[in-house]
This record gives structure tokens, sequence and C-alpha cells, in this order.
């Protein structure tokens, strides 16, 4: 995805991933082609498998290193060398729901985020066939600033991974930078079902992600919860909050 204002000339773009022990791969070219400001496209050495899989679009063709399921480090470098963006990717960051992994995206929620914010990632989800190549993702987040130092939405969402509010976001906006967070959330009963962070150094502005799992990766019951957020700064100040939260069954069922 070209996430900036100008056109990219794609041939002048190279791909990489680190090697177990031996360092990275040779850097392959990307092919000849422009990808357009807010424009998709995707990269594969089987189009025409790639296009019988999925519904897809803008598919390129292009020799690419094999890539491990478990992890693995993958790179995007320029003309000469540098280093555009990169990733360290792991079986782990999928949803807990999707046991079988295995022909299942990791999907980035916002582009605007950093690139190894593990809340950042989200299984593709199960609607579109775990995975959009070439297309916009079927897990995103809204870019829409909401109001207010810390907020939560949706208040109601379902984590089944079909595309539809899978995961609840945190967001906030600090006034100066130096805010400490601790944010935990607990059942109707008062127990502790998942810390979200603890002693955390936040930046001035960011969201973070709950999935509807607990502290032992399981799923949580339908119900009612309670977003408890605590903000410290160094110099005294302290924000506090607690936000109800609803974890739904899917909307279809």
């Amino acid at each position: 995805y070209n996430n900036g204002i100008s056109p990219v000339s794609l041939s002048q773009l190279s791909f990489m991933r680190r090697k177990t022990s031996t360092g990275l791969t040779a850097p392959v070219a990307f092919p000849s082609g422009t990808l357009e400001a807010g424009a998709y496209a995707a990269f594969t050495t089987d189009p025409d498998a790639l296009q019988q899989q999925y519904k897809c679009m803008h598919v390129y063709k292009m020799s690419l290193p094999a890539l491990t399921n478990e992890s693995g480090d993958v790179f995007i470098t320029d003309k000469s060398g540098d280093t555009l963006d990169a990733l360290h990717y792991a079986d782990a960051m999928h949803f807990p729901m999707a046991k079988n992994t295995k022909g299942v995206s990791l999907e980035r929620l916002d582009v605007n985020a950093p690139t190894q914010q593990i809340s950042n990632w989200h299984s593709a989800s199960s609607t579109v066939g775990f995975a959009t190549p070439g297309i916009a993702n079927s897990q995103q987040l809204s870019a829409v600033d909401l109001p207010g130092k810390l907020t939560l939405t949706p208040e109601v969402f379902s984590p089944d991974n079909d595309g539809r509010d899978d995961v609840a976001v945190i967001n906030y906006t600090l006034p100066v930078p130096g805010f400490v967070a601790d944010i935990f959330i607990y059942n109707a009963a008062g127990r502790l079902v998942k810390s979200i962070c603890n002693h955390f150094l936040l930046p001035v502005k960011g969201y973070l992600t709950w999935d509807g799992t607990d502290d032992a990766h399981n799923i949580v019951p339908t119900g009612i919860y309670v977003v408890f957020a605590s903000l410290i700064h160094s110099e005294g100040d302290v924000q506090r909050w607690k936000l109800p939260l609803v974890v739904a069954k899917p909307k279809n069922t």
C-alpha cells in the first residue's frame, strides 16, 4: 500500500528477508510499474494460483525468497539499500481463535501506526478467505480522530474474526509527553481478565487494542466488561478512566 501522496516507482524498491544465521538474502527488485498514492498491489511467484484462491487485484509476478510461517524478518529497501520499512513477524501475532494459521494472512490495522507495534496486526477475516492480496485489508481501524483524552470504540464488539468489530480500540491523546499507563480489563464480577499494559510509557497520541482474549490467551465469554485506565505523569498529574465495554456474539447469530 502506498501511504504517501506521490506515485512510487516499484522498480526502485527491493525486498529482502533475514536468513536464520547468515544475514540477509540478496535484494530482489520489484517488477516495473507505478504504485499510485493510496493504491494497493500484491506480489507473488505465481499470480494464477493467487487469483484462483483469492479475490484480488493488481497482482505482480516477482521472484520472492521462501518465508517460514513460524517467524521471520522482512525488509523493503530503496535503490540505495536503505530500509524503508521492516517487520519481524511471528505466528503468535495471529488471533488466538485462528488455531490453524496456515494460509491465514497477518493484516496491518493502521498504516499510520508503527510497523512493529504488535497490537497493529490481526489475522485476516474468515469472510474474505483469510487474505486480501492487492486490495484493502479486511481488518482496519478507522483513521478518524475521536474527542477526549481517552476513548473506547466500539463499545460493543464481537471478537470472532469476521472482519467486523473484531477488536476494541483504546484511543488516547495526551497534553504532554511523560505519561505512564496502567490499563486493565475486568469482568462484571470484578475479576481481572486482561492486562493491556502495566507501567507503560506512552507517546502523546496513539491507541491500544484488546482482541477479546484473557491473560491466558482464551476468548472471554460474552458479557459486560470494564476498562480501568490510570495515566500518571512524572510531575504528579494523574488521570483515571472507567469505561464499560460489551463482548457480544456475532451479529449474524
